[in-house]
């Protein structure tokens, strides 16, 4: 939440919809809010009617929030044995589908990069690790181990690479923290989107790997 301070004109001043008739000029703090709208967009919006565009960071949050929303409702569905109750929960459901969906094309419209790549969130069931890309013979768990600390400490880890073939989402750099992701129990992970095909996914992975960061260098078997 932020706070920004304003000079109110003399005049209507609104208040939980209220009209408040005001002779002076008004000091108002706005306390901004994110706030989903009966048209399916969300907005900053303070009590006293000023609303604005969220930037970036707020839909990159509600975008995790609802994935983890949607899931809780799918487990609470599966346990349900009401009709009722899985009808609520399916309902539910499918509302966050909705919102997930406006926030991705919102975050994609947002976010810096060119029309060849841009950066965005995916949820980890959306990118394909099975094409080939993965130039490591295996996962280091020592180094997943590693990456999971950070990520508790609090650290932001560096968005993962992958390539979109109009289809599919190749993943072509990142495999250990997709793992971390993983593991922690995140749905969704930090992308750098690049347009191109498997293949482009694996040219890009061996030589993003070939010269990756000193925490961990190829082994043998590696390049192999």
């Amino acid at each position: 939440m932020s706070a920004q301070l304003c000079q109110e004109a003399a005049g209507e001043f609104r208040v939980n919809n209220r009209v408040d008739l005001r002779q002076e000029p008004t000091k108002h703090e706005h306390q901004f809010t994110p706030v989903w709208q009966n048209d399916g967009t969300l907005v900053d919006w303070c009590s006293c009617g000023q609303e604005r565009e969220c930037d970036v960071s707020i839909l990159e949050k509600f975008f995790c929030s609802c994935i983890s929303a949607k899931n809780d409702y799918l487990r609470e569905g599966d346990k349900s044995r009401s009709v009722a109750q899985k009808q609520k929960f399916a309902q539910a459901v499918a509302d966050k589908d909705k919102q997930i969906a406006w926030l991705q094309e919102q975050i994609k419209k947002r976010s810096s990069g060119s029309r060849s790549s841009t950066s965005s969130y995916l949820t980890l069931d959306e990118i394909r690790r099975d094409g080939g890309t993965q130039p490591r013979a295996a996962i280091d768990l020592k180094h997943v181990k590693l990456l999971e600390e950070q990520i508790e400490d609090g650290k932001e880890l560096e968005p993962v690479v992958v390539f979109y073939d109009g289809e599919s989402y190749w993943l072509a750099d990142g495999f250990h923290r997709y793992a971390t992701h993983k593991n922690q129990g995140m749905e969704a992970i930090a992308c750098f989107i690049h347009q191109g095909m498997r293949r482009e996914a694996v040219l890009y992975s061996v030589g993003a790997n070939a010269d990756h960061k000193p925490a961990l260098p190829r082994s043998r078997e590696d390049k192999r």
